[in-house]
């Protein structure tokens, strides 16, 4: 039987990715992000944290390059642009039963999926 993942590269990739994912609090703040841009106040809000809590996560998150900030005067915005990300939470949606899996603007969504195309048609090389 042949292993799903034979490059132990992208077995290291993989399970990095699910264990910065493997947190609800980081699920949440990715599924938030994967919606639309949000600045930090309004993440902490939304996913109800402290903002330092929040900083820990997003840390994290950056480390990970799963999420991209910009600068707007004095407010920090942060956004997920990985495919793999939304990828992923696509699937959580569908194992889980969730019918609603809120959608971005359909532009970012073509860019999305012809990106997670690429991801996975890579994965399975």
């Amino acid at each position: 039987m042949q292993a799903l993942l034979v490059d132990p590269h992208a077995v290291i990739q993989a399970s990095n990715l699910l264990a910065v994912m493997a947190n609800q609090k980081r699920l949440h703040i990715l599924d938030v992000l994967r919606q639309h841009e949000t600045s930090v106040g309004s993440l902490a809000i939304q996913v109800g944290l402290s903002p330092s809590a929040l900083s820990q996560h997003l840390g994290k998150l950056r480390g990970a390059r799963l999420v991209t900030t910009r600068r707007e005067a004095q407010t920090i915005f942060y956004f997920c642009k990985s495919p793999r990300v939304r990828f992923l939470l696509k699937a959580l949606y569908e194992i889980y039963g969730i019918e609603d899996f809120p959608q971005e603007s359909s532009l970012l969504e073509a860019e999305t999926v012809q990106m997670d195309l690429v991801a996975l048609a890579t994965t399975r090389e």
